[in-house]
């Protein structure tokens, strides 16, 4: 067991390079994004064989971001299941975060992307908000350089019609990917849920040339989390919902007034309720825009593997206690928190 203390640096503050390590191959590294509920659990599911808990509603049950260690044709591979934003749990603010940590964790191993899985939907009939947010995040976390390495997948073809799948992703295609299209990104489909279709798409980003993101090289050369491409997006999202949450505060207020003169008490009974509810979220909104401006992700003591790749384990360096997971662990045991290297 070792600790590196240079990994003890404020993500934001400037980093050396990431190492070079002569003794392990560094593993292929393919992170999967995409809007909750598009399948994201289930398909690294069905490309690593491993038991995860998968939701089966628009609640998410991926909070935290998750590396998943496999091996497909003789290659260590990493899929790494993430949260997706606008998520029923976690702000955007604490989803930028956990992957901001990744990120960095990721770059200071020499660990850099190899592929990017976009997950969307083919069932969705329309783009919208959530998931043309989590497009947008999903660009400006990876940036320009990295769009040849981004694999653009429409999910659940086994709900659809074969024309009207065909429809959505010509639509897709000329409007919404257009851009990313242009940029090098690539098209595809999960067509079912089998292992088989999983594991092809994950083999055409293996010999990808690795790649760092646009967050890792601004935190890298010392840009604070909230003044990033993705930090901004964020800030001017927040700005958005205020102007709309504050627009509706004035006109419950303009309402309430009149159902007083009008002495309709139910109609001033709902919109007091009403009221009190736009007033919670803008002070949900303040406390998340200061979270923003402060935010410093945790930076966690470095622990190295016993054993092989894949079959290594860590010990906690407070009790001891056993495990296999990767990247960031709390103890089960003593509740300690550390970052197991890969």
């Amino acid at each position: 067991m070792q600790t590196d203390n240079s990994s003890l640096q404020s993500i934001g503050s400037g980093h050396s390079r990431p190492p070079v390590r002569a003794t392990i191959k560094p593993p292929i590294v393919i992170a999967v994004f995409g809007q909750t509920g598009t399948g994201k659990t289930s398909f690294i599911k069905a490309v690593t064989g491993k038991n995860l808990e998968i939701g089966h509603s628009l609640t998410s049950c991926t909070d935290a971001v998750r590396e998943v260690p496999c091996t497909i044709d003789g290659e260590n591979v990493v899929l790494i299941d993430t949260p997706g934003f606008s998520d029923t749990h976690l702000s955007d603010t604490e989803i930028l975060r956990r992957i901001a940590e990744w990120m960095q964790d990721a770059y200071d191993e020499g660990s850099l992307l190899s592929g990017i899985i976009y997950l969307h939907r083919i069932t969705d009939v329309r783009m919208d908000g959530p998931s043309l947010k989590n497009l947008r995040m999903m660009k400006k976390l990876c940036g320009t350089e990295t769009l040849r390495n981004v694999v653009l997948t429409t999910t659940m073809w086994e709900n659809v019609t074969p024309d009207d799948g065909r429809r959505r992703e010509k639509e897709l295609a000329q409007k919404f990917w257009k851009n990313l299209l242009n940029e090098g990104a690539k098209i595809a489909r999960v067509t079912n849920r089998s292992p088989e279709v999983a594991r092809s798409l994950v083999r055409t980003t293996l010999k990808n040339r690795p790649t760092s993101t646009a967050l890792q090289e601004e935190l890298f050369n010392g840009i604070s989390l909230a003044k990033t491409e993705a930090g901004i997006e964020i800030r001017e999202e927040m700005a958005k919902l205020e102007l709309k949450l504050k627009a509706e505060h004035k006109a419950e207020l303009d309402g309430l007034k009149a159902a007083q003169r009008d002495r309709n008490t139910q109609l001033e009974r709902q919109l007091r309720n009403e009221n009190a509810e736009t007033r919670r979220r803008l002070e949900r909104l303040e406390a998340e825009k200061r979270d923003l401006e402060q935010l410093t992700p945790k930076v966690l003591y470095r622990v190295e593997r016993s054993g092989l790749f894949g079959w290594g384990s860590y010990r906690c360096r407070s009790c001891g206690i056993k495990t296999k997971r990767m990247g960031r662990w709390t103890c089960t045991s003593c509740g300690r928190q550390q970052r197991n290297a890969w």
